[in-house]
């Protein structure tokens, strides 16, 4: 069987750091210079290795994202699965927006992946996150798994429903409201019958614009509505999210009812529509 070909594309993160003179990490070499030392990795696919930026994830903005989702656009017919190296800390966001951009009609599978240490520390998990995403990026393939998907230590996770849950720990990522993709075994890749399986019905077409200019609030008790009305006023706010409580509750009564302020914005977006 021939070995599938997999492009691995490098955005930065702990990944790909190295200590610096004073002991801190910073951006170091390629991942491939890296990789090149780990031959095991190269034997199970054929990888081409492209670094599009090497930057802290802290720092990648929609601006990436977009760039990111038109190079994944421009690959996808030339390569069986695209892997890309992304620091933890945004990886949720930007995995999340590169799956909304790429849309239903995406047909192969994409998977993001990183590590708490980098690959040159001793003890990282850097080496076995790119040896399950690997794996999985194989397996997927096979199955015509055509999904993003997030793959850290024994995990694969859907992209838009994963969050970072931990600083320390190596199972850094959790979907509390989906159920895993898969599971990574000693048997293999086990997937989950949720998983996407490409449509060959629908046309692959990519949408790499995202609005900057959008707030998303968490509703603290005490939030006054007054602060997000002035927002809503300076015509700086393009859209408004909420993050309340539970299943979506808000404060509904008296001085920090939120439901005026719903109101008014719903009543700009309409009328800026028509």
């Amino acid at each position: 069987m021939l070995k599938k070909r997999i492009t691995l594309l490098e955005l930065g993160g702990t990944i790909a750091m190295a200590p610096n003179a004073v002991g801190a990490l910073a951006p170091g070499n390629s991942l491939e210079e890296i990789v090149a030392s780990q031959t095991s990795l190269t034997k199970v696919a054929n990888i081409t290795f492209e670094q599009i930026q090497n930057n802290d994830s802290n720092n990648i903005h929609p601006e990436d994202w977009t760039k990111l989702s038109r190079r994944i656009f421009q690959l996808a017919g030339a390569t069986d699965a695209i892997i890309i190296t992304h620091g933890t800390d945004t990886m949720p966001y930007t995995a999340g927006a590169v799956s909304l951009a790429l849309g239903k009609g995406l047909k192969i599978p994409v998977i993001f992946t990183g590590s708490q240490r980098s690959m040159l520390e001793h003890g990282s998990d850097a080496r076995i996150n790119l040896e399950h995403s690997i794996e999985t990026a194989i397996k997927a393939s096979e199955m015509d798994i055509a999904e993003v998907m997030i793959v850290f230590d024994y995990r694969i996770l859907r992209a838009s429903r994963s969050v970072k849950i931990t600083e320390v720990g190596f199972i850094a990522f959790d979907s509390p409201a989906y159920p895993d993709l898969a599971s990574v075994t000693a048997n293999g890749i086990w997937f989950s019958p949720n998983a996407k399986r490409a449509d060959q019905s629908v046309k692959f077409e990519l949408s790499p614009h995202f609005n900057s200019k959008i707030l998303a609030v968490d509703v603290v008790p005490g939030l006054d509505p007054t602060l997000l009305s002035s927002l809503l006023s300076s015509g700086k706010c393009n859209g408004l999210i909420l993050r309340g409580h539970g299943p979506g509750n808000i404060p509904c009564e008296g001085e920090y009812s939120l439901l005026p302020l719903i109101k008014e914005a719903t009543h700009r977006t309409l009328t800026s529509r028509y």
